[in-house]
């Protein structure tokens, strides 16, 4: 089964709540939620691929570290990712490869920038053998 990834409402923030059948695809979910919510993915092409790393001392933490850094690349490199993998994943450490490209405006339609990746909210649980996430990102 794919993962599944639903937005959230929040006054002045947007959210997703990402569902999988293991923590490795609710990773991936949640980044492809993210990535969703700053462009529209399916113009973006994977011209580009960066690997990046995150730690964090629970799931919670190093899920919103792993965003964190995939959103850095994206907003320090001026890069539009059309998805992200994770390539390695333990109890304290995630790494991941991110594939995409330059943000073109001429090609490339943004739809809302994020500005954070945020703790509040940030919640990993596993509930009757699936993994669920929620994020709260600042517009």
């Amino acid at each position: 089964m794919a993962g599944e990834v639903h937005p959230l409402e929040h006054t002045g923030d947007a959210g997703i709540e990402a569902r999988a059948d293991s923590l490795r695809e609710l990773f991936e979910t949640a980044a492809r939620g993210m990535l969703e919510l700053i462009a529209e993915t399916g113009r973006i092409e994977e011209r580009v691929r960066v690997d990046f790393r995150a730690e964090g001392a629970d799931r919670a933490e190093l899920l919103v570290q792993f965003l964190g850094e995939l959103h850095s690349l994206h907003d320090a490199r001026g890069l539009l990712f059309r998805r992200a993998e994770v390539t390695e994943l333990t109890e304290g450490a995630a790494a991941g490869r991110a594939h995409g490209e330059r943000y073109d405006p001429a090609r490339h339609v943004v739809i809302a920038p994020i500005k954070a990746v945020t703790y509040h909210g940030a919640e990993v649980a596993e509930e009757r053998g699936r993994f669920r996430a929620r994020v709260i990102f600042d517009l």
